[in-house]
């Protein structure tokens, strides 16, 4: 039993409470915009016609919600391990001209550190495809100074659901790079217990494999009806 007159201190918070965790993952949107002044009737038709429509049983399978957006256009909420860009030919296929469909999918912003400096876009282009099985266009990636000399930072985008295989792995081999601690490692007190230093040989065929750093970056949403927690690129595809 507590005493009279004796405070009861704070509640110490849980160390779990303390960590930072990640966004809510959020769905793929399809916005469907009607061409020219069309009127709520117009949506309806083109919404009963799709889920009435054989050949876009495959679509409406990966759909799990349906909603206007305040201007008036129609979202199409897709699932979550649905690839939103396979499904963008068939609506197109059917809508044809009376609407323009294009695909929003969340975006997560990925730096991968450590890279040689001459590392060139289409290199990081090419090793993610290769090594993650994922397309980043080599005209979204760039690059800035890295924290040792010699080192750059590659930085650029990908869907969010790649997130976690990228993750998984942690690395990625972009051609041939020095290993930077090695060349410059301090003469230790005790020589006895110095490791031996490699030759040179051994040094030029190091590989880089640096790590990724998955960031979460805030960036203003079209619909209001989604909280900004993650970076959202607007594709279009042709």
């Amino acid at each position: 039993m507590q005493e009279e007159g004796v405070a009861k201190g704070p509640t110490a918070k849980s160390e779990c409470s303390k960590k930072r965790r990640r966004p809510k993952a959020r769905l793929s949107v399809i916005k469907v915009s009607a061409v020219g002044e069309v009127g709520t009737k117009t949506y309806v038709e083109m919404l009963t016609g799709m889920q009435e429509d054989p050949a876009l049983s495959g679509v409406g399978s990966n759909i799990v919600r349906t909603r206007r957006a305040g201007e008036g256009a129609l979202l199409l909420n897709v699932k979550k391990d649905a690839d939103v860009r396979e499904l963008l030919a068939p609506l197109r296929s059917k809508l044809g001209g009376k609407a323009t469909v294009t695909a929003m999918e969340p975006m997560v912003t990925v730096e991968c550190r450590d890279l040689d400096q001459d590392a060139t876009p289409d290199q990081v282009a090419r090793a993610m495809l290769k090594q993650h099985q994922v397309d980043v266009s080599s005209s979204a990636v760039r690059f800035r100074r890295g924290r040792d000399l010699g080192t750059t930072v590659a930085v650029f985008q990908v869907p969010e659901r790649c997130v976690d295989g990228i993750e998984t792995s942690n690395r990625l081999r972009v051609g041939w790079s020095l290993g930077p601690s090695d060349s410059r490692r301090k003469s230790p007190k005790n020589p006895a217990r110095a490791p031996p230093f490699p030759s040179s040989d051994a040094i030029f065929g190091t590989v880089c494999e640096p790590v990724f750093a998955v960031t979460f970056c805030p960036r203003e949403f079209p619909f209001t009806e989604i909280r900004a927690t993650i970076a959202l690129k607007n594709r279009n595809e042709t």
